[in-house]
Protein backbone atom coordinates (compact mmCIF):
# COMPACT_ATOMS: atom_id res chain seq x y z
CA UNK A 1 0.00 0.00 0.00
CA UNK A 2 3.11 2.36 0.75
CA UNK A 3 4.93 1.74 -2.55
CA UNK A 4 1.77 2.39 -4.64
CA UNK A 5 0.82 5.56 -3.07
CA UNK A 6 4.54 6.72 -3.54
CA UNK A 7 4.50 5.92 -6.82
CA UNK A 8 1.28 7.12 -7.62
CA UNK A 9 2.41 10.66 -6.68
CA UNK A 10 5.41 10.62 -7.89
CA UNK A 11 4.78 8.83 -11.63
CA UNK A 12 2.03 11.96 -11.30
CA UNK A 13 4.27 14.96 -10.41
CA UNK A 14 6.38 14.02 -13.41
CA UNK A 15 3.48 13.60 -15.85
CA UNK A 16 4.33 15.31 -19.15
CA UNK A 17 1.14 16.96 -19.24
CA UNK A 18 -0.30 17.49 -15.16
CA UNK A 19 2.93 17.21 -13.19
CA UNK A 20 5.08 19.49 -11.91
CA UNK A 21 7.29 21.07 -14.72
CA UNK A 22 4.67 20.90 -16.78
CA UNK A 23 2.93 23.61 -14.68
CA UNK A 24 5.72 25.70 -13.71
CA UNK A 25 5.80 27.15 -17.78
CA UNK A 26 2.21 28.38 -17.01
CA UNK A 27 2.40 30.04 -13.68
CA UNK A 28 1.85 33.32 -13.22
CA UNK A 29 5.32 35.29 -11.01
CA UNK A 30 5.69 39.17 -10.70
CA UNK A 31 8.05 40.64 -13.32
CA UNK A 32 11.78 40.03 -12.89
CA UNK A 33 11.13 37.07 -10.93
CA UNK A 34 12.47 34.15 -13.08
CA UNK A 35 10.57 30.51 -13.59
CA UNK A 36 12.01 27.95 -10.88
CA UNK A 37 14.05 24.92 -12.78
CA UNK A 38 12.70 22.10 -13.74
CA UNK A 39 13.29 19.02 -11.35
CA UNK A 40 13.82 16.05 -11.49
CA UNK A 41 11.35 13.86 -9.52
CA UNK A 42 12.72 9.94 -6.99
CA UNK A 43 10.94 8.65 -4.94
CA UNK A 44 12.07 6.15 -1.86
CA UNK A 45 10.91 2.86 -4.00
CA UNK A 46 13.45 3.20 -7.43
CA UNK A 47 16.39 5.33 -5.96
CA UNK A 48 18.45 4.59 -2.75
CA UNK A 49 19.94 7.41 -1.87
CA UNK A 50 15.90 8.47 -1.53
CA UNK A 51 15.42 5.58 0.41
CA UNK A 52 18.28 6.84 3.12
CA UNK A 53 17.15 10.28 3.43
CA UNK A 54 19.61 11.39 1.28
CA UNK A 55 19.48 14.01 -1.20
CA UNK A 56 20.70 13.68 -5.18
CA UNK A 57 23.44 14.87 -6.58
CA UNK A 58 21.34 16.40 -9.55
CA UNK A 59 19.49 19.38 -8.58
CA UNK A 60 16.54 20.76 -8.40
CA UNK A 61 14.79 17.63 -7.65
CA UNK A 62 11.57 16.54 -6.00
CA UNK A 63 11.94 13.76 -3.55
CA UNK A 64 8.90 11.71 -2.57
CA UNK A 65 8.66 9.50 0.09
CA UNK A 66 6.71 7.99 3.08
CA UNK A 67 6.94 10.06 6.79
CA UNK A 68 8.30 8.24 9.88
CA UNK A 69 4.65 7.22 10.86
CA UNK A 70 3.25 6.78 7.67
CA UNK A 71 -0.42 4.91 7.97
CA UNK A 72 -3.08 5.43 9.80
CA UNK A 73 -6.42 3.20 9.99
CA UNK A 74 -9.13 5.19 10.29
CA UNK A 75 -11.77 2.66 10.18
CA UNK A 76 -12.43 -1.32 10.75
CA UNK A 77 -11.41 -3.92 7.92
CA UNK A 78 -14.55 -5.40 8.75
CA UNK A 79 -15.64 -7.51 5.84
CA UNK A 80 -16.73 -7.48 2.95
CA UNK A 81 -15.46 -3.61 3.68
CA UNK A 82 -12.02 -2.77 3.03
CA UNK A 83 -9.81 -0.29 5.34
CA UNK A 84 -9.24 2.95 4.55
CA UNK A 85 -6.07 4.30 5.94
CA UNK A 86 -4.13 7.65 6.33
CA UNK A 87 -0.77 7.77 3.96
CA UNK A 88 1.14 10.97 5.21
CA UNK A 89 4.10 11.56 2.23
CA UNK A 90 6.79 13.69 2.39
CA UNK A 91 7.61 15.69 -1.07
CA UNK A 92 10.94 17.25 -0.70
CA UNK A 93 12.43 19.75 -2.96
CA UNK A 94 16.19 20.50 -2.96
CA UNK A 95 17.38 23.27 -4.33
CA UNK A 96 21.13 24.92 -4.43
CA UNK A 97 21.25 28.22 -6.03
CA UNK A 98 23.91 31.55 -5.67
CA UNK A 99 21.59 32.93 -3.20
CA UNK A 100 18.72 31.93 -0.90
CA UNK A 101 16.00 34.62 -1.77
CA UNK A 102 16.54 33.10 -5.27
CA UNK A 103 15.63 30.00 -3.79
CA UNK A 104 13.49 30.68 -1.83
CA UNK A 105 11.25 32.10 -4.48
CA UNK A 106 11.90 28.75 -6.30
CA UNK A 107 10.21 26.71 -3.06
CA UNK A 108 7.42 29.15 -3.18
CA UNK A 109 6.39 28.18 -7.25
CA UNK A 110 7.27 24.81 -6.84
CA UNK A 111 4.62 24.40 -4.07
CA UNK A 112 2.70 26.24 -6.06
CA UNK A 113 3.15 24.27 -8.87
CA UNK A 114 3.19 20.73 -6.67
CA UNK A 115 -0.38 21.71 -4.98
CA UNK A 116 -1.82 22.31 -8.28
CA UNK A 117 -0.51 18.99 -10.18
CA UNK A 118 -2.07 17.05 -7.16
CA UNK A 119 -5.29 19.13 -7.39
CA UNK A 120 -5.31 17.46 -11.01
CA UNK A 121 -4.67 14.27 -9.83
CA UNK A 122 -7.94 14.17 -7.60
CA UNK A 123 -10.00 15.97 -9.77
CA UNK A 124 -9.36 14.75 -13.93
CA UNK A 125 -10.37 11.69 -15.59
CA UNK A 126 -6.09 10.89 -16.54
CA UNK A 127 -5.91 11.57 -12.61
CA UNK A 128 -8.82 9.14 -11.88
CA UNK A 129 -6.98 5.76 -13.94
CA UNK A 130 -3.52 6.84 -12.31
CA UNK A 131 -5.01 6.91 -8.45
CA UNK A 132 -5.22 3.53 -8.79
CA UNK A 133 -2.38 0.59 -8.72
CA UNK A 134 -2.08 -2.92 -7.63
CA UNK A 135 -5.52 -2.44 -5.76
CA UNK A 136 -4.96 0.42 -3.97
CA UNK A 137 -6.48 2.96 -4.04
CA UNK A 138 -6.01 6.92 -3.46
CA UNK A 139 -9.52 8.02 -2.43
CA UNK A 140 -9.20 11.41 -1.61
CA UNK A 141 -6.49 14.48 -0.43
CA UNK A 142 -6.72 15.16 3.20
CA UNK A 143 -4.22 17.85 4.16
CA UNK A 144 -1.17 19.51 2.70
CA UNK A 145 1.78 21.70 4.81
CA UNK A 146 4.48 23.37 3.31
CA UNK A 147 7.89 22.77 5.89
CA UNK A 148 10.83 25.53 4.80
CA UNK A 149 14.74 24.92 5.81
CA UNK A 150 17.16 27.86 4.63
CA UNK A 151 20.94 27.40 5.04
CA UNK A 152 22.34 30.12 6.66
CA UNK A 153 25.80 29.37 4.48
CA UNK A 154 23.07 31.25 1.32
CA UNK A 155 23.21 28.13 -1.00
CA UNK A 156 20.98 25.06 -0.26
CA UNK A 157 17.05 25.73 0.22
CA UNK A 158 15.11 22.98 1.35
CA UNK A 159 11.02 22.36 1.87
CA UNK A 160 9.06 19.42 3.00
CA UNK A 161 5.23 18.94 0.94
CA UNK A 162 3.78 16.66 3.41
CA UNK A 163 0.62 15.47 2.00
CA UNK A 164 -2.17 12.84 3.76
CA UNK A 165 -4.10 11.01 1.55
CA UNK A 166 -6.72 8.50 1.63
CA UNK A 167 -6.53 5.23 0.85
CA UNK A 168 -7.54 2.07 0.41
CA UNK A 169 -6.33 -1.38 0.12
CA UNK A 170 -9.17 -3.41 -2.14
CA UNK A 171 -6.53 -6.76 -2.49
CA UNK A 172 -5.44 -6.47 1.37
CA UNK A 173 -9.11 -6.82 2.40
CA UNK A 174 -10.28 -9.46 0.70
Amino acid sequence: MLTEAVRVVADWLAHATYGVNAQLTTMPRDAGITAAASVTVYDETRHPEVARGQVPDLLPALLVSTSATPLTNTSNAVRPFPADSEIELGIRYAVSRAATDQSTTDVAQLDRAVRRSLGALFTTAAGESARARNSVHLISWRSYRLELYQANDDTHVTAAMVLTVMARDVWAAS
